[in-house]
């Protein structure tokens, strides 16, 4: 059996009726698919903004908060720093009445014992509370 071009071109004809809507039912098909892609990768990048900004946010905040504890470090540490510092005065000063109790007149004399009586206790107690603050342990009185 052979076919003329009449019979070919009239089979073309059928081919083409009978898969055009099917292949426009594809396209249709993958052309509702791709929007609904379209509409998935839109909020995709919302999300992915939303976590880069609440990253910043994160970041941000992070950095204030090492920025106030490093600040409150540093002002602990001077600080514990002035007072030994004025420990250090004090405790100049109490050899100083201790000379005097070695070399001073009778009345310089009460006054130094009695100023060391006040201020030994009261030294120690400092020194204890700085020790303390500073996680230093002190030895055993």
């Amino acid at each position: 059996m052979t076919l003329t071009k009449a019979d070919i071109k009239q089979v073309g004809e059928i081919v083409v009726e009978v898969t055009t809507p099917m292949f426009e039912h594809v396209i249709e098909v993958l052309s509702e698919r791709m929007d609904g892609l379209d509409g998935r990768m839109d909020k995709l990048e919302g999300r992915m903004d939303g976590l880069e900004s609440e990253l910043r946010d994160f970041k941000t905040e992070t950095r204030t908060r090492f920025t106030a504890l490093e600040q409150k470090i540093d002002d602990q540490t001077l600080s514990i720093k002035e007072r030994l510092d004025n420990m250090n005065e004090d405790i100049e000063y109490l050899y100083k009445l201790v000379d005097i109790l070695e070399h001073g007149t009778p009345a310089e004399k009460q006054f130094a014992k009695l100023t060391i009586e006040k201020q030994v206790p009261l030294l120690f107690r400092s020194l204890k509370t700085i020790a303390k603050k500073a996680g230093v342990e002190l030895p055993k009185t």
